[in-house]
C-alpha cells in the first residue's frame, strides 16, 4: 500500500485460505463489455473490481455455500482496504478520502488496439466534468433547465473523447 498504488486482493484477511476464485472473476472482468458501469469504453481496475467481486458472490450463493473471500481495494495509501459496497460509494474522484476507488477509477487495463488512450491531463479533466455533471443531475431540476445546464458539459465529455484526428487545433 502506498502512493500511487493499486492493490487489490482476494481476501480480507490471511484467516480466509481456502481456494480463491476471485482471480479467475477479476480477470473476465477487466475484458467484460458489461464490466464499463461508466460507458467510456474502458473498464476500469474499480469496475473490474466491482463486477468480479459480484460474481463472486452469485457464484456461492448459486452454490449454496458460504462466501470464504471477500475481496479487497487499496488505493489511497491508507494499507486499509475497502470492500466493493464502500468502492461503489465512491463516486468523485477527485476527492479521494478514507474510502478507496478514487485511483482505481482512473487506471485501465486496455485489451482492445482500437480503445482511446486518454493523457493524465485529460483523465483529469474528465473527472472534473462528470463530476460537475453529478452536481447537475443531483439538484433535479426540470428537464428543460437540466438540458441547458448539461449541454456544455456534454459537448466537452464528447470533445474529450473524439478520435485525435477529428479534433480541431
Amino acid at each position: 500500500s502506498g502512493k500511487n498504488r493499486i492493490i487489490v486482493t482476494a481476501t480480507k484477511s490471511g484467516n480466509e485460505q481456502n481456494y480463491a476464485r476471485f482471480g479467475q472473476a477479476m480477470a473476465n472482468a477487466i475484458s467484460a463489455t458489461d464490466a464499463d458501469l461508466d460507458h467510456d469504453d474502458a473498464v476500469s481496475v474499480k469496475e473490474a473490481f466491482i463486477k468480479a467481486t459480484d460474481e463472486i458472490k452469485r457464484l456461492y450463493a448459486a452454490e449454496s455455500r458460504l462466501q470464504t473471500e471477500h475481496a479487497l481495494l487499496d488505493d489511497n495509501g491508507d494499507k486499509l482496504g475497502s470492500d466493493a459496497s464502500l468502492v461503489r460509494q465512491q463516486t468523485s474522484p477527485l476527492k479521494a478520502g478514507t474510502v478507496d476507488g478514487a485511483l482505481a477509477s482512473r487506471v485501465s487495463i486496455p485489451t482492445g488496439q482500437n480503445r482511446l488512450q486518454l493523457s493524465d491531463e485529460a483523465l483529469q479533466e474528465r473527472d472534473r466534468l462528470e463530476a460537475e455533471l453529478r452536481k447537475i443531475v443531483a439538484k433535479e431540476l426540470p428537464t428543460p433547465e437540466l438540458r441547458k445546464q448539461a449541454l456544455p458539459i456534454l459537448k466537452a465529455l464528447a470533445k474529450l473523447y473524439a478520435p485525435r484526428e477529428e479534433q480541431s487545433p
